[in-house]
């Protein structure tokens, strides 16, 4: 399989239509800060700043789901702090499956009559790939890490790969919505992950060639690695 972190017309991820979706996008010079829409009158698809981070989610969750169809598991980390999860894996079994989690937290501030307003908002995606046992010791470390820093030269998608503390690999993107003028369109986020997948398609044949054991081993549960509770 030849794959880049380029989108790709099809991918076998089941539930994707995976196609080169065109977004119309209107260019043009603003002088002026200009206000928001009310919530009420917003494109449905737009993620604004002023939406809150559950809000900005559960918009994501409906497009994925009448775009894609596909469903997110919803969690809690804390009350109001909305996590997304999606699961995916390739049909023909030439990766396993990671789950991706989806959550939104402010990325900039500032003091407004004494109130503190959020004036940016990043939406972060982040997947984790359960190392077997076996893997982790000094030398396979080593490896994977070698591996990690060839294979991420030139590819912008995803953003960050690494071990994290528990010796596990992660992926993350993050995209942030820039200011009042400047919404993202959810679509944008379904484009990240499909380009992560495909991503993740490529570097796990590289990665399966140095573990070199049983693909899906048994000691390798898919779990999460963020401390959530299921709604």
């Amino acid at each position: 399989m030849v794959v880049s972190s380029t989108r790709r017309a099809c991918i076998s991820v089941p539930g994707l239509i995976l196609a080169v979706v065109a977004l119309a996008m209107s260019s043009g010079c603003a002088t002026t800060p200009t206000a928001q829409p009310e919530v009420s009158r917003q494109p449905s698809w737009l993620l604004y700043v002023s939406n809150d981070e559950e809000s900005i989610e559960k918009r994501i969750a409906t497009y994925f789901r009448e775009n894609y169809d596909v469903e997110a598991e919803y969690h809690f980390a804390e009350e109001n702090d909305l996590i997304l999860q999606y699961a995916f894996s390739s049909p023909d079994e030439a990766f396993p499956e990671i789950s991706t989690y989806i959550d939104t937290r402010p990325s900039a501030t500032e003091m407004r009559n004494g109130e503190e307003v959020v004036t940016e908002r990043m939406v972060s995606l982040t997947a984790y790939y359960v190392l077997p046992n076996s893997a982790k010791n000094a030398e396979t470390r080593v490896l994977i890490l070698e591996q990690i820093n060839e294979w991420h030269v030139g590819r912008w998608v995803p953003q960050r790969i690494y071990l994290d503390e528990d010796g596990d690999i992660v992926l993350e993107s993050m995209l942030n919505i820039p200011g009042n003028n400047y919404p993202v369109h959810a679509e944008i986020i379904g484009d990240q992950i499909i380009r992560m997948y495909s991503a993740w398609a490529e570097f796990y044949q590289l990665l399966d060639q140095i573990l070199d054991a049983p693909e899906h081993s048994v000691d390798s549960p898919q779990i999460a690695r963020v401390e959530i509770a299921a709604n």
